[in-house]
């Protein structure tokens, strides 16, 4: 119950954030739905993880519905406090919703007793660490995203509801390069930890499973992506096109292999 009525406050929210893109003072409506879904979703995360007895990330629908959580949160804050970047509700939020419909689908769910992040320092710092390179690399995709609409209504000279609702080109571009070094960081940081978690339970670390072998995968594309930008010039659209196809990298890895 708790879940379908925060989806519903969910979508809600993200049709009212994309009207809002064409009348910005439907914003604060929006914003209201959006902080009661999340709180409800915050209510059902804590209990559920109660009955648990650990954080609810050990399964794929256990860390959709978290992610789904973080993005909601990211949503908000830009909704309410983002100035120029308010209107990234209404790109941001049907990815929430996406998430969370996706996540009410998916079965099993963890039980009682079963291995949870409150039972491994590092652990904890993998899969944090990982969660939070995802959310960061896709406000990459999202900013990337934001400014191919907007450089798109340039280009045909047809300006419209983005161009006066979106920050500068030249501002979403940097943006979307910072973030995605700092989500190729945070990803970094969970390749090490988990590299700590397989010594200590095995002794060795194998980089030839297909975990193992996709991580690196995605560490070199983000690279490649920053050394375009860095030494072949790589500016603009063709940079934000390759950050959202980067995302989709990021995805496969952890709905296909990353999350067991």
């Amino acid at each position: 119950m708790l879940k379908a009525l925060s989806l519903a406050a969910y979508v809600a929210a993200a049709v009212v954030a994309v009207w809002a893109l064409y009348l910005p003072q439907r914003g604060l409506w929006a914003r209201r739905a959006l902080a009661a879904g999340w709180m409800v979703q915050s209510w059902w995360l804590v209990r559920f993880g109660q009955q648990l007895g650990g954080l609810p990330v050990s399964t794929l629908p256990e860390w959709l519905a978290t992610v789904a959580w973080l993005v909601a949160g990211c949503s908000w804050l830009a909704m309410s406090y983002g100035r120029r970047y308010r209107a990234m509700g209404g790109f941001l939020l049907p990815v929430a919703v996406v998430l969370w419909a996706v996540d009410l689908g998916l079965l099993p769910r963890s039980r009682p007793g079963a291995e949870h992040l409150l039972h491994g320092g590092w652990l904890l710092v993998h899969v944090g660490s990982a969660t939070a390179a995802v959310v960061v690399f896709l406000l990459a995709a999202v900013v990337g995203l934001m400014y191919t609409e907007k450089e798109r209504e340039l280009r045909l000279k047809s300006v419209e509801v983005f161009y006066y609702r979106l920050p500068a080109l030249q501002e979403m571009d940097r943006l979307s390069a910072v973030l995605a070094a700092g989500g190729l960081l945070l990803w970094l940081l969970a390749i090490g930890a988990g590299w700590i978690v397989s010594l200590s339970r095995s002794g060795t670390v194998s980089i030839f499973n297909a975990g193992a072998l996709w991580a690196l995968v995605t560490t070199c594309a983000y690279v490649a992506y920053l050394a375009m930008r860095q030494f072949a010039g790589w500016r603009g659209r063709r940079a934000a096109v390759l950050l959202m196809t980067l995302f989709v990298v990021v995805a496969v890895n952890f709905v296909t292999i990353g999350r067991h």
